[in-house]
């Protein structure tokens, strides 16, 4: 069945390109006139949203549950003060030397609807005292603060849960929240917004060694130079990104799996009206060192990026066999990717078809490079970096795996749809771990006994679980 919905995908991706094609045309003119429009109205105090950005503005990814969360612990204390005049002389004040333009115009701009398009618009009334504040109790306006590693990690799943301000049309959709330790040994600082603001790379490369003492060196490390032309190739296969996408959702074959079954009922269950929804967990304790995914790298030859997959996959198999010992399971995951072209056409058109068809992934996964250095913000280390991932409220399951200073820190989060407590989220997580380091065992015992290099297939069982 899998097999033929891939060729089935394969033959009907072309005549839906050629179908798209005159529908993209149209509406290239007609964005085109919207500019205009836009220009006329509001000078240079407003653009159109850049295709790729404006993807996690639509449904489903509007939503708190979707809300990028970047997590920050200091070993010390750190003034709110100090952090906002950081951000102020670092990011927000910054300006292009060529146009005398703000360099991170952004974070003054609010996200807002322009005939049909979604548009970067200028706030007049910005102060940056309402996005970088304490966390503080909503009644009394008490600081809240955190004892122990427990404490911290119900106050973050108490955050990412209880995020509606974050995102509001017509205001800046980005936050930081400053959460102390009661002993005053670490601080936490919670970086949230939608992802149409700042995606895992512009934090690790930009937001956190602007907010970092001293310079952070080469932080574009592991970003290639890209010529032009392969630029515009890119543009062109992006601009199909939604049509294939699409396709690719209506061929393949309906996920079948506990987790997946546990979130369609629960939804069926939700009233229609509006109501929030049950939110999310997220888990993230511990870390994996990157030398036991670098050896089973080299090993066998495969990319990084191929381990850690193949271990999430052996770790969310093992899972579902540990909920039901013996039935087979069929699930699929969405790899992140920033290609899809959405803001061409109009926003009715776009969250129309996206409904119909955005909800059949079990798994949404994504993997960041960090810092491959020690980082110190205000004279103290940080302790801790960590991603909680941006799942739409159709996809039960989002892992981030993050490298930084030499570990690997893999964070889960689970609706609470799909998983009833933080318990089944953490066996999720442990899993992932321990398959990481069955595989290095596994790895040296065929290099012992074949004393050649290990096709890295041998050990993974691929997506039918």
């Amino acid at each position: 069945m899998m097999l033929f919905g891939v060729i089935l995908m394969y033959l009907i991706s072309p005549f839906v390109i050629l179908a798209f094609a005159p529908i993209y045309l149209a509406f290239f003119i007609w964005r085109t006139f919207v500019k205009i429009s836009l220009w006329a109205k509001f000078g240079s105090g407003a653009s159109l949203m850049r295709s790729v950005d404006s993807a996690p503005v639509h449904w489903p990814l509007r939503c708190p549950e979707a809300l990028s969360c970047i997590l920050i612990e200091v070993a010390g204390n750190v003034e709110i003060s100090a952090l906002r005049q950081r951000i102020r002389n670092n990011l927000l004040d910054v300006k292009d030397p060529a146009s005398g333009q703000f360099k991170h115009r952004r974070l003054r701009q609010a996200v807002c609807r322009y005939r049909g398009y979604f548009i970067w618009k200028d706030v007049q009334d910005f102060r940056l005292e309402n996005h970088v504040d304490f966390l503080r109790q909503r009644d009394t306006g008490e600081i809240v603060s955190f004892k122990d590693e427990a404490d911290r990690a119900r106050i973050v799943n108490v955050i990412i849960n209880d995020s509606d301000d974050v995102f509001e049309f017509g205001r800046p959709c980005w936050k930081f929240l400053v959460v102390p330790r009661v002993d005053a040994k670490s601080t936490l600082i919670v970086l949230m917004s939608n992802h149409c603001m700042w995606d895992a790379g512009a934090t690790g490369m930009v937001l956190v060694p602007a907010l970092c003492d001293g310079v952070v060196e080469n932080p574009f490390m592991h970003m290639k130079s890209v010529p032009g032309w392969a630029r515009a190739w890119l543009y062109f296969k992006g601009l199909f990104g939604l049509p294939l996408f699409l396709v690719s959702q209506a061929c393949g074959p309906a996920d079948r799996n506990p987790i997946k079954a546990r979130a369609q009922r629960s939804a069926m269950m939700m009233p229609k009206n509006g109501q929030k929804s049950p939110g999310k967990f997220s888990y993230w304790e511990g870390s994996v060192p990157i030398a036991t995914v670098k050896e089973i790298k080299n090993s066998t030859g495969h990319k990084f990026n191929d381990v850690v997959l193949t271990a999430v996959a052996r770790a969310l198999r093992k899972y579902f066999i540990s909920l039901n010992p013996g039935k087979v399971y069929l699930w699929s995951a969405m790899l992140l990717y920033n290609q899809l072209s959405f803001n061409v056409l109009p926003v009715w058109m776009v969250e129309r078809l996206l409904k119909r068809l955005a909800g059949k992934p079990t798994m949404a996964i994504t993997l960041f490079r960090g810092s491959g250095q020690i980082l110190k913000m205000f004279g103290h280390v940080i302790d801790n970096f960590h991603g909680v991932l941006s799942i739409p409220q159709t996809t039960p399951l989002g892992v981030l795996v993050q490298s930084n200073a030499g570990e690997l820190a893999i964070n889960v989060t689970g609706l609470k749809t799909a998983f009833p407590t933080l318990e089944d989220l953490k066996v999720v997580h442990r899993f992932i771990s321990e398959e990481i380091e069955v595989l290095a065992q596994e790895v040296r015992q065929l290099k012992e006994e074949s004393g050649n290099g290990v096709d890295l297939k041998l050990l993974n069982p691929g997506s039918v679980v």
